[in-house]
Parts: structure tokens; C-alpha cells; sequence
């Protein structure tokens, strides 16, 4: 038994322990992370992030996509030491404006995404977040 309890801390304290964290809250919308590290190599970490965002209102929120409808991205998250990124979009809905469809996310409803990548050993990345545009609920539409 404590081979085992060793061996199981010695897996957690090679990988890390992920451990969520909250980049961003805005009119009840929350982006959160959480960040593992699968492996240390000689020159490059391997981490694999995964993101989440949560609806913490009672009602659905609405978010105008462009009127083209490329890129309908919520958010976008940022992984800083190597400029890469990772968009999330919430459902389009049947909804429409003169500027494009509204897409939402229901209340109390999760979106996720994830992403692996490679940063120069001991070096550990530095995650940001931003919306996009306002989330509102659909009377802001009428």
C-alpha cells in the first residue's frame, strides 16, 4: 500500500496537478483552465490546456455573430509564450439581426475545448482570455 501511495505521488508531481482557474467573468459568463503538463523533455514541456465556459446565469445569454458569418468566435483564449490560441463558439441559433445570427449559451450550460502544446522546458505558459463581443439576453435584442 505504500508503494502504491508513493508511486501515486511521484505520477502527480511529474505530470502536475491541474487545478482550474478562472481567467475571466463578465455579465455572468465565465472562462476558467485548467492546465496539465504531460511531459518535460530536454528543450520543450508537452501541457495539454483545457478550457471551459460557463453560462452562470438563470436565462440564456445571446451573442451577435458577424453578418458574413465567418468566425462566429464567443472568445478567444490565448496561450502567450508562443502566440498560440484556441476559439470556442457557442451554438447558432434560429435567431437573426440585420447584422447576422445570434448565437447563445443556455443557462448554466458549459461549453469546452482543449488544446496541447509544446513550451520551452521549465518555462510555464501564460493563459489569457477575452469575449469577443457583450453577451445579453435576448430581450437586449427586441
Amino acid at each position: 500500500m505504500k508503494h502504491l501511495l508513493t508511486l501515486a505521488f511521484l505520477t502527480l508531481a511529474l505530470t502536475g496537478i491541474a487545478q482550474e482557474t478562472s481567467v475571466l467573468e463578465q455579465n455572468g459568463i465565465s472562462i476558467s483552465y485548467t492546465l496539465t503538463k504531460l511531459s518535460a523533455g530536454e528543450k520543450k514541456d508537452t501541457y495539454l490546456l483545457n478550457v471551459k465556459a460557463m453560462n452562470k446565469n438563470t436565462f440564456d445569454m445571446f451573442y451577435q455573430g458577424p453578418k458574413n458569418g465567418v468566425n462566429p468566435f464567443l472568445c478567444e483564449i490565448t496561450i502567450r509564450k508562443i502566440d498560440t490560441y484556441v476559439y470556442m463558439t457557442a451554438p447558432q441559433s434560429k435567431l437573426a439581426t440585420l447584422e447576422g445570427k445570434l448565437h447563445y449559451l443556455r443557462a448554466n450550460d458549459v461549453l469546452t475545448a482543449e488544446k496541447e502544446f509544446k513550451v520551452a522546458s521549465n518555462e510555464k505558459p501564460i493563459i489569457t482570455a477575452k469575449l469577443f463581443g457583450p453577451l445579453r439576453p435576448i430581450s437586449d435584442f427586441y
